[in-house]
Order: structure tokens, then sequence, then C-alpha cells
């Protein structure tokens, strides 16, 4: 049975949400505050944690969760709030969600990261080493390295390099990363590639600006290209 650690400062969106997951087949715990999130998900026992109203700005909250957890982190954010949304991502969210919550999109996103955190447990033999250039991938390790020295990145980030490696000097359509790496249709979260793709390009491209590595086919999706490397 999955655990997720639920961060709500609201008593009454607490219980529905401890309720619902509850429902659904999932462990849950509460805290109401940042500070409490971050001593209880400092023992990285539970497999997703869900960000609400924890107190200070969303971006904030997952920094600072990022920093104690490995554990995916789903992001709760006003429906309107686009920039709270693209800070949550950058500073370590793995996934956002928009208030008001649709319970099934929730409980379907949930099951997409704890998939994910799963997959990336069972053993590799199937993964491989690809270099190109000064970047190499290591796929048993499940590291990244640029002139050597390796990269933190977080398993999405990851995941969208070694799909795009696997296909390496192809374009790959952006639908079918999204449904590799996220597991569901792109066009419930149409920015949530096109940040991690920026994140990505900050931590491995020598100028993210001008890229070296990942490219963007217009129109269609992104190629991860040898040639250039």
């Amino acid at each position: 049975m999955a655990r997720i650690l639920i961060v709500e400062g609201d008593a009454s969106a607490q219980q529905w949400l401890d309720d619902l997951l509850r429902d659904e087949g999932f462990a849950s715990d509460t805290v109401t505050s940042l500070e409490a999130a971050v001593d209880v998900a400092a023992g990285d026992g539970f497999d997703c944690v869900i960000v609400g109203a924890a107190g200070g700005s969303a971006g904030e909250a997952c920094r600072r969760l990022r920093a104690a957890t490995h554990a995916p982190i789903l992001c709760m954010v006003a429906r309107d709030a686009t920039l709270e949304k693209i800070a949550a991502l950058e500073m370590g969210a793995d996934e956002t969600v928009s208030r008001p919550v649709f319970p099934r999109e929730l409980t379907a996103r949930i099951r997409a990261l704890v998939r994910a955190r799963t997959e990336y447990s069972r053993p590799l033999e199937l993964r491989m080493r690809w270099d190109f250039g000064a970047l190499a991938i290591d796929g048993v390790r499940q590291e990244a390295f640029v002139q050597g020295r390796p990269v933190a990145l977080t398993r999405r980030e990851l995941a969208v390099l070694q799909c795009l490696a696997r296909n390496e000097g192809t374009a790959v359509r952006r639908e079918a990363i999204f449904e590799e790496v996220w597991g569901y249709d792109v066009s419930l979260s149409g920015k949530l590639l096109d940040v991690t793709i920026r994140r990505l390009r900050r931590k491995i491209e020598p100028v993210p600006r001008c890229p070296t590595y990942i490219h963007t086919v217009r129109g269609f999706g992104y190629r991860l290209d040898a040639a250039n490397g």
C-alpha cells in the first residue's frame, strides 16, 4: 500500500484529502505546516507528498521538501496561478494540479507518480549507457554526467533524458514523451514537459539558451542529438 504525506493547513481540505486517499486504497499521513512536513518527509518512507496550503509560496514549499525527500512531490495550486505552478516545478515539484481539485484527476496523477517511483526501483538490466560527447547517461546507475561530474537530476528529468537517449538523433513527439514518463495524456498539463526540459537544459547544457544536446523540433517534440555533443 502506497504511503502518501499530505501537507495541508486547512482542516476541512485536509480531512477531504485524507478521506479521498484512504477510500482509494492509499495510506495517508497528514501535517499542517511546512516545518512539520520537512521533518516527517526526511524519513523518506513516503511514496508521494501532496502539498496544499502549507504556508508561504508553493515554490518555497517545494524547494524545502525536495531538499528533505526523494519522494515525488505533487503541488496543488490555484487554477489561474500560472507563475506559482512554474515556480513549484522549478523548485522540485514533479507535478502540479489546479484547485479546485477533481478527485479522479488527483488520484490518477498520484497513481502515475507512485508507478514511476516503483518503476525506478526495479532492476535495471535493460537500461544502458549513452555518450553524447561531454554528456553521459548511465542507465544502470541511474545517473547523468557532464564532463565526468554527476548532475543532480530529479526522477522525471532523468526519465525524460533517457527517453530521448533511447531515440538518439530522432525527434520524439511531445505526447510520446509525456505518456512514457508521466503515464497520461500531455493535454492534462501542457507546460509540464516544457518546464522539465528547461530545467534539464540548465543542468546539462553549456549554454542553455543555445542547446548543444536537447533540441526543440517545433510543432512536434524534442531530439537528443549525438552529432552535436
